[in-house]
């Protein structure tokens, strides 16, 4: 009766598993990192809003060139004077975004945006935004639920010496101001498991909604007057990004994501693409050789056998994350699991010819 109820404790706590996850600081990328991303052939399909959600993507194939996301640390970047409150920078190319992260959350605190949009010619490509309130993007712990709706302002000023016409006058322009209205909306409005070719993952769906509306001033002087800022008419294009995202623990950044305009039709979406090909992901590689564990449920102790001398043992949980690893003797068959907490994991053991066997451990203490 004992060995059933624990066995039906498991089967419970595998359901909640798969239902929901919690994303803290760990879970996101620190400097150094590299994450590429690749464009996919599912232009249409959003992932629905919702619990227990199925996002099925097993189909899809990776189109045109990949991109290199690369973290980096703020201050190693040409703009980190201007956008000072941050640790932890995204460059795609030429292109920066600012972030800070703590215990608390992960926040947008500053973009990197180009100039040919302004209405004045520069002689630079890109202005430095620095947000005098951080936007939070997740506040931590970051689950179903979440609802982050914020509210800052940026402002970029430059020199900029010349004469323009301000209606039917003549002005003495010596500074030119671009504001920035930024307004901020990031949901968790959805959980369940998303299916790619390298693998099943529980997921949290995550939509973010930013927009940027600009408004330009100039530094003039009418008729000899004292100058005085004045707003200048020629308009700035607003900036508004739509994203639906995907989050699983320890990926760093989102696995998947959906670029939508105005009306909600998907622009563009990518996954990591790591997770375009079968990379026997540890929820659904085959044992390649034959491995036992037990008991199991384990508690303290854990003991195994195998066909084939092994060299080292790891377990993750459901989501990924590695907690154990061990190198092994070829005489050990037993590991320790004191400092392992109850749950269900995948155990992996990696035998002398680098082939790999999985099996699913359930510790109970």
């Amino acid at each position: 009766m004992k060995q059933f109820l624990l066995f039906a404790g498991a089967l419970f706590s595998l359901q909640v598993s798969v239902a929901q996850i919690t994303l803290t600081v760990s879970d996101l990328a620190s400097p150094g990192d590299v994450v590429i991303e690749n464009s996919i052939t599912n232009a249409n399909e959003i992932p629905d809003t919702g619990s227990m959600q199925n996002y099925n993507f097993q189909t899809i194939t990776g189109i045109g060139s990949a991109d290199t996301i690369n973290f980096v640390n703020a201050a190693s970047t040409p703009f980190a004077t201007s956008i000072p409150a941050s640790n932890l920078v995204s460059k795609v190319g030429d292109s920066y975004t600012y972030y800070q992260k703590d215990v608390t959350g992960f926040y947008l605190s500053g973009l990197v945006v180009p100039t040919a949009d302004f209405p004045v010619d520069l002689n630079f490509e890109y202005a430095p935004l620095n947000f005098v309130q951080k936007m939070p993007i997740l506040s931590f712990p970051a689950t179903y639920g979440m609802n982050q709706i914020a509210q800052t302002t940026t402002k970029f000023e430059f020199p900029f010496d010349t004469v323009i016409t301000l209606g039917f006058v003549q002005a003495t322009v010596s500074r030119v101001r671009i504001n920035g209205t930024i307004k901020d909306t990031s949901k968790i409005d959805g959980f369940g498991q998303v299916q790619l070719p390298g693998g099943t993952f529980n997921c949290l769906r995550n939509i973010q909604t930013l927009k940027i509306s600009f408004k330009a001033e100039v530094f003039a002087s009418i008729f000899g007057l004292t100058p005085n800022w004045i707003e200048y008419s020629e308009p700035i294009r607003d900036i508004t990004v739509k994203q639906v995202l995907l989050w699983a623990n320890a990926k760093k950044s989102p696995i998947a994501t959906f670029t939508l305009d105005s009306n909600g039709v998907v622009l563009n979406s990518s996954v990591q693409k790591i997770f375009l090909t079968n990379n026997r992901s540890i929820f659904s590689a085959q044992p390649e050789f034959e491995f036992t564990p037990y008991p199991n449920p384990a508690a303290e102790v854990l003991l195994f056998n195998s066909e084939k001398n092994l060299k080292s043992l790891k377990i993750f949980s459901l989501e990924g994350k590695k907690i154990f690893d061990v190198n092994l003797t070829s005489a050990q068959k037993t590991i320790q699991l004191e400092k392992i907490g109850n749950g269900i994991y995948w155990i992996e053991a990696e035998a002398s010819q680098g082939i790999i066997a999985r099996k699913k451990l359930i510790i109970n203490k």
